[in-house]
C-alpha cells in the first residue's frame, strides 16, 4: 500500500513544526521508509518540507557522519521551536482558572496543554493541585480538598461526575416549574428582606410607622410569613417551609403543590457524595441483586416527602427504587420525570419505570425510581451508606489470625544463615503494582518491614495472576533447606474417599488464605525477612513457601474440627458430607461454630453448599461414587501429541493421574513407556499414535467407582503379561460387582526378564480371589 507524504510545511507558521512533524513520523513509519538508508531518510524529509527546507538545512554545520535523519530533524527542532521561558510558562500555568462556560473536559485538557513544556518535577501532583484550587465551583473544590490522598484520577472522576449530577438536576428544574422560571427570567431582581430594601416582591400592603426616635420606617403585610413587619425582620427567613421543604417562607403561604423539589435541592443542598445515582459510563443499573433466604432481610423505616416508608437496604442494588403504590401514598406527591436511556434489571427481569425524582431523605438528597408493584422499596448501597446505615470498610484486617498457638520455626542445628544483600530486579512495569500488594498485606498484618539486621534474607518473587494482580512470594528454599519438619502424615485421597460412603448430600467450605491465618512465634517470624527494591519485610504470619507449613497447616485444621463425623479435612478444602439434609443442617452448623470459634475465615467466594455432587481434589464425589473431574479429562483430550520426551513425561503424568479410572492402563501404555529408554531413539509411529488414541477414548466415559466398605463382599481381579501388571478391586452392591479402583503398572526390565525366565514352567497365571474382611 503507497502512502502519501503529508503537505508541504508552511514555513509561515514555525509553530505548526510540530503538528507537521508528527505526521511525518507516522508516514516514515506506514511507508516503511525508517528502514531505509539515513541519506534516503533525511532527502525524504527535505523533499517533503518543500524547496524553503534545502536553504534551512545548508545553514547547519554537521560533519559527516552526523547527518543522519535523528540529527537532521533535531536541527530542525532547534530552528523552528524557540526557547521557551520556563518561569513564565509556569506562571501561565499557575494563574489559570476554570473559565465561566468552560467544562470540566476542557478545564483539564487545558492544564495538560500548558504544563507539557513547563517541565515540572512532579506533573501529575501539579496538574492536581492547580485543578482543585481553579475550578469555578467552591463546593467541589471544598470536597476535594477534603481528601488527603486524593491523586489526580480520582479528582477527575468526581468532578465529571459532580458535574453530571449538576446537570441533570438543572434539566430537571427547568421541567419542574418551566412557567415559574420564565416569570423569574423576565422579572427584574428585587432585593429580598434586607435592610434598606426599597421594594418586596410579596408586598401586600405598605405603611409607615414612625419611630420614637422620629424616624419613618416602612412596615408590610409580608407575603413570606403574612404578618405586618419591618423589611429584614421577616420571622420566616431562613425557616423551612413544612409543606414543600424550601426555605424563607411558612406553609400556610406556601403557593407550591405537588411541585418536582430538584432546584430546591440543588439550591440548598447541591450535590452529596456517596449518594449520586447517576452512572455516566453505564445507564445499567441492578437492583435487589442479593437474596438471603437464610434470614429476614434489613429494613429500616424512613421518612419521605411527609410520610413513613418502609425500605429494604440492599447494598447489591445501585440505585433507590420506590414502588408505585407507595409513591402514589405520599402526601406530597413529588412530580414524576422521565428516566431517559435508563434500565433497571432485576432477578425476574426488566422493570417498568414510571419515572424518577429527587427528594431529601434524612438531610441527604437522592433519586429515586419508581416502578411497577413487582419489587420491594429498595436503598442502595451508596444511600445506605450516605444515611450511616451500613459502613464500607475499605481497610480491615481481613486475616485475623486462628487461635493457635503461634508456629514456631525450628532450625537444624550447625546450619549457615543466608543473607541476601540486594533485592532482585522488578520490571518497571510492576513496581507500582509490588508496592501496592505489599501496602495490602501490611495492612491486612500479614507481613511488617524491618530495619534492624537479620541473620536471615530470601529474595522476593512477585508472580503475575491470570486476572493480573500481583502475587508476592517469597524464595525461601536456602531457609527450608535448615527447617526441621514437624512430619505432620497427610493423608491420601483413597484414605479419605472411602468415608464418604452411603452420604448424598455434600458442602465444599474453602480457606481464606488459609496460612496466612496461622501465626508466627515473633522469636523466629525474622527469620522469613526478605528484602524488596522498597524495603524489608518479614512474615507475621505462616508463609506459603516454607517447607513445614503443609503440615502445619493441616494439624492445626484437623485440630480444630477434631471429633466432628461427617467432615474430610485437606489443606484449606474442608469437604462437608451427610446422609439426609437434616443431618447436613446441624453438621453445617456445628463445623460453622468451631471455625467461628477459633478465628477461622472462610472465602465464601468459593464455598459450595448442599449439593447432590461436589468437585473435591480433582475428582467429582456423589452419592454413587467417584468420577474424575471433566476438566481435567478436556485437558488431557485437547493436549496435542507429544513431540519430545518432556512432553511425554508431562502428558503420562495427567494420565496417571486418573490411572485408578483406567482399566489395562500399563497395557495401554506401553509403546510410549518405551519412548522413555535412554537407549530408544525417539519415533512417534503407528504404536505410539494408536496408544496415544486409546486413553482419549477410554476417557469418553470413564467408569464411576463406588466407594470401599470393609463389610461388603470384595471380590480381586489381577493378570498380567511379560510386561506389566493389572487389577481391579470390586464390591458386591444390589445391581452386582461395582469397580471400586484400577490398578496397573509396567514391569522393569528385570522384571520383564523374570516374567520370562520363571514362570513359563509355572503355566499361565490368573487371578481372582473373594476376600472377606470379616
Amino acid at each position: 500500500m503507497a502512502f502519501k507524504p503529508p503537505t508541504p510545511f508552511n514555513f509561515h507558521e514555525p509553530a505548526e513544526w510540530s503538528a507537521w512533524r508528527s505526521r511525518f513520523q507516522h508516514f516514515r513509519l506506514a511507508s516503511k521508509l525508517s528502514k531505509e538508508e539515513q541519506e534516503v531518510q533525511v532527502s525524504a524529509l527535505l523533499h517533503s518540507m518543500g524547496p524553503e527546507a534545502e536553504r534551512i538545512y545548508s545553514t547547519f554545520e554537521l560533519a559527516e557522519g552526523d547527518r543522519t535523519f535523528d540529527t537532521v530533524l533535531s536541527k530542525f527542532d532547534k530552528h523552528f521551536i524557540p526557547q521557551r521561558n520556563i518561569i513564565h510558562l509556569r506562571a501561565q500555568f499557575h494563574r489559570r482558572e476554570q473559565q465561566s462556560k468552560e467544562t470540566i473536559e476542557e478545564y483539564i485538557r487545558a492544564l495538560y496543554e500548558l504544563s507539557e513544556h513547563a517541565n515540572f518535577p512532579n506533573k501529575e501532583d501539579c496538574i492536581r493541585d492547580r485543578f482543585v484550587l481553579g475550578v469555578r465551583d467552591k463546593e467541589l473544590s471544598e470536597k476535594l480538598q477534603l481528601k488527603a490522598d486524593l491523586s489526580l484520577k480520582e479528582a477527575i472522576t468526581t468532578a465529571r461526575q459532580y458535574e453530571t449530577v449538576k446537570h441533570e438536576l438543572s434539566e430537571q428544574r427547568d421541567q419542574a416549574q418551566p412557567a415559574d422560571l420564565n416569570r423569574v427570567q423576565r422579572n427584574k431582581p428585587t432585593s429580598y428582606n434586607r435592610p434598606g430594601s426599597s421594594s418586596h416582591p410579596n408586598t401586600k400592603s405598605t405603611t409607615r410607622s414612625t419611630s420614637q426616635h422620629g424616624g419613618s420606617q416602612q412596615r408590610t403585610n409580608c407575603g413570606k410569613c403574612g404578618k405586618n413587619h419591618h423589611y429584614g425582620k421577616c420571622p420566616a427567613f431562613g425557616k423551612e417551609c413544612h409543606k414543600c421543604g424550601r426555605r424563607n417562607h411558612f406553609a400556610k403561604l406556601c403557593r407550591s403543590k405537588t411541585r418536582a423539589r430538584a432546584d430546591q435541592i440543588q439550591e440548598e443542598f447541591g450535590y452529596q457524595e456517596g449518594t449520586r445515582e447517576v452512572n455516566v459510563d453505564n445507564n445499567e443499573f441492578f437492583i435487589d441483586s442479593i437474596r438471603d433466604t437464610t434470614s429476614a432481610p434489613w429494613r429500616v423505616d424512613l421518612k419521605l416527602e411527609g410520610s413513613t416508608v418502609s425500605f429494604k437496604i440492599d447494598t447489591g442494588a445501585d440505585v433507590n427504587v420506590l414502588i408505585e403504590s407507595s409513591w402514589k401514598s405520599l402526601p406530597l406527591k413529588p412530580r414524576l420525570h422521565p428516566a431517559r436511556n435508563v434500565h433497571l434489571s432485576s432477578p425476574g427481569g426488566k422493570l417498568d419505570i414510571k419515572g424518577k425524582f429527587i427528594s431529601k431523605i434524612n438531610k441527604q438528597t437522592a433519586t429515586f425510581y419508581v416502578v411497577n408493584n413487582d419489587v420491594e422499596c429498595l436503598l442502595s448501597r451508596d444511600t445506605s451508606t450516605a444515611l450511616g446505615l451500613v459502613k464500607r470498610l475499605h481497610s480491615i484486617n481481613a486475616f485475623s489470625a486462628v487461635k493457635c498457638q503461634p508456629v514456631k520455626i525450628k532450625l537444624k542445628e550447625g546450619t549457615t544463615p543466608y543473607n541476601l544483600a540486594t533485592s532482585r530486579r522488578v520490571p518497571i512495569p510492576l513496581q507500582e503494582r509490588v508496592k501496592k500488594e505489599l501496602q495490602r498485606m501490611k495492612d491486612l498484618d500479614v507481613i511488617e518491614d524491618i530495619t534492624e539486621p537479620t541473620d536471615w534474607v530470601s529474595p522476593m518473587v512477585p508472580v503475575v495472576k491470570k486476572n493480573g494482580d500481583i502475587r508476592i512470594c517469597v524464595d525461601l528454599k536456602k531457609l527450608n533447606k535448615a527447617v526441621q519438619r514437624e512430619r505432620y502424615v497427610i493423608p491420601s485421597f483413597e484414605e479419605i474417599v472411602h468415608k464418604l460412603k452411603g452420604s448424598t448430600i455434600f458442602s465444599k467450605l474453602d480457606a481464606q488464605s488459609g496460612f496466612w491465618q496461622i501465626p508466627l512465634d515473633p522469636e523466629t517470624a525474622k527469620l522469613t525477612t526478605f528484602i524488596t527494591p522498597f524495603g524489608r519485610y518479614f512474615m507475621k504470619r505462616l508463609p506459603f513457601g516454607i517447607s513445614s507449613a503443609p503440615e502445619i497447616f493441616m494439624r492445626i485444621v484437623s485440630g480444630i474440627l477434631e471429633g466432628i463425623d461427617g467432615v474430610v479435612c485437606y489443606f484449606d478444602d474442608i469437604l462437608c458430607h451427610s446422609k439426609s439434609p437434616e443431618d447436613h443442617e446441624k453438621l453445617l452448623e456445628l463445623v460453622h461454630k468451631r471455625l467461628k470459634d477459633a478465628s477461622f475465615q472462610l472465602n465464601t467466594a468459593k464455598c459450595e453448599y448442599k449439593k447432590s455432587e461436589i468437585t473435591f481434589l480433582g475428582h467429582v464425589v456423589s452419592a454413587e461414587g467417584c468420577r474424575p473431574d471433566p476438566m481435567k479429562i478436556e485437558a488431557i483430550q485437547g493436549l496435542p501429541a507429544p513431540s519430545d520426551i518432556s512432553a511425554l513425561r508431562r502428558y503420562l503424568g495427567m494420565v496417571n493421574y486418573l490411572g485408578k479410572y483406567l482399566p489395562h492402563l500399563s497395557t495401554i501404555l506401553r509403546p510410549l513407556h518405551e519412548l522413555l529408554s535412554k537407549d530408544t531413539a525417539w519415533m512417534w509411529g503407528p504404536p505410539q499414535r494408536t496408544a496415544f488414541n486409546k486413553v482419549k477414548e477410554l476417557l469418553i466415559k470413564p467408569p464411576v467407582l463406588a466407594y470401599f466398605d470393609p463389610k461388603k463382599p470384595t471380590v480381586v481381579e489381577a493378570d498380567s503379561s511379560s510386561y506389566g501388571l493389572g487389577g481391579c478391586l470390586l464390591q458386591e452392591h444390589e445391581e452386582g460387582l461395582r469397580p471400586v479402583a484400577f490398578c496397573s503398572r509396567s514391569l522393569s526390565n528385570t522384571e520383564q526378564r523374570y516374567a520370562r525366565n520363571v514362570l513359563p514352567q509355572y503355566g499361565p497365571v490368573s487371578v481372582l480371589t473373594d476376600i472377606s474382611w470379616d
